[in-house]
């Protein structure tokens, strides 16, 4: 239209049509308009090449986001911190440091300043392979550089340490963040969570989770569940259950694998009645059983003294009629609750009866 109206298009429209392309995920499309762009004579500015390099860059492309780099300088056109922001997020996104480091250092040679973005996505790259030295290093090279991290550089850290399995280091960035008087987000605590649920750290987990508490911080169904899986390692049900608790209260609404977490403790002592109870409240809110809650439900069954073998090839064939899938965790749980003979039976049956393939002995 803007053409049949003899208005030639410029810079900025151009610009704008590059822009829409890396929107719609389509840098191939913000390419093709660039050499449009240079054969209608508009010539392309700093915006132009820094919407290209964020393109590839965003996909992770580096050595294409690297190539329009290297055609802005050949242009003459000087790159501006965007451009290098977005070299360096493709490389943290990699958890590639060798290259963040290599693009801040270059950017600072060309006279221009990192900017809070810059050394966050430095910390995260180094995040991503649990370099504690190297990522506290470039968080230490922003506070002397006057820059105030924010809280993605604080979460990225303290991420960097969970990974790292080092809770004293990932504690110290947490008092240090809140100090400073930056706010933490679900993703502050849920790293630390994280860790210290694999770790079977249930006290430290539940002091983490208190401290999001208490700074009214809003976690999610995730971040209470890997609280319920600490306390599922360490066999806590009185804890598991507080906490349960402290997640309705919040309004977060459970799912299957919550559930699932929360009767692994019960039925790890065979207390079934308990696993069914909790069954029972999980089905009136809507949610069906899978494979998660029905190993847990089959191994409450197997651990019961006596042994429920009865009930466990009854909740086997309802789970069967319900088309659930059943996996090697399942028929392994299943053996040990009514036996290897009945249970070759069983697996028989239900794969005659469904012409599943997938029902394995």
């Amino acid at each position: 239209r803007m053409r049949s109206s003899n208005v030639k298009p410029n810079t900025i429209s151009y610009n704008i049509l590059m822009d829409a392309c890396v929107k719609a995920e389509d840098a191939d499309g913000a390419e093709r308009w660039l050499a449009q762009m240079m054969r209608d004579g508009a010539e392309a500015n700093e915006i132009s090449y820094a919407t290209l390099i964020h393109a590839r860059a965003k996909n992770g492309d580096t050595a294409k986001a690297e190539h329009w780099l290297q055609q802005m300088l050949a242009a003459g056109v000087q790159p501006n911190v965007v451009s290098y922001n977005s070299l360096i997020y493709a490389c943290g996104r990699r958890g590639d440091v060798d290259g963040a480091e290599r693009w801040v250092y270059e950017m600072e040679a060309r006279g221009l300043e990192p900017r809070v973005t810059s050394y966050s996505a430095v910390v995260d790259a180094c995040a991503k392979s649990g370099d504690v030295l190297r990522a506290e290093k470039w968080m230490h090279k922003m506070s002397a550089a006057g820059v105030e991290p924010n809280v993605v550089s604080y979460s990225s850290m303290i991420d960097c340490c969970a990974r790292a399995a080092d809770l004293e280091r990932a504690d110290h960035w947490l008092c240090k963040m809140t100090e400073r008087g930056v706010q933490p987000n679900a993703h502050s605590f849920s790293a630390l969570i994280n860790t210290c649920s694999k770790r079977g750290e249930l006290d430290a987990a539940v002091r983490a989770l208190h401290r999001m508490e208490q700074a009214n911080v809003d976690g999610d169904v995730v971040v209470y569940g890997s609280v319920l899986d600490a306390c599922a390692k360490v066999g806590d049900v009185v804890r598991a259950k507080q906490v349960f608790q402290q997640m309705r209260s919040r309004g977060i609404r459970p799912n299957v694998v919550t559930y699932s977490t929360l009767a692994r403790p019960f039925a790890h002592r065979g207390e079934w009645i308990e696993v069914e109870a909790i069954m029972q409240q999980m089905t009136s809110e809507g949610l069906a059983v899978n494979e998660y809650f029905l190993y847990v439900l089959l191994l409450a069954y197997a651990t019961a003294k006596p042994r429920q073998p009865e009930r466990a090839e009854a909740a086997f064939l309802q789970a069967c009629g319900n088309r659930v899938e059943i996996n090697k965790h399942v028929t392994s749980v299943l053996s040990r609750a009514v036996g290897r003979a009945r249970y070759q039976e069983l697996v028989q049956a239900a794969t005659k009866h469904s012409g599943r393939s997938s029902l394995r002995a």
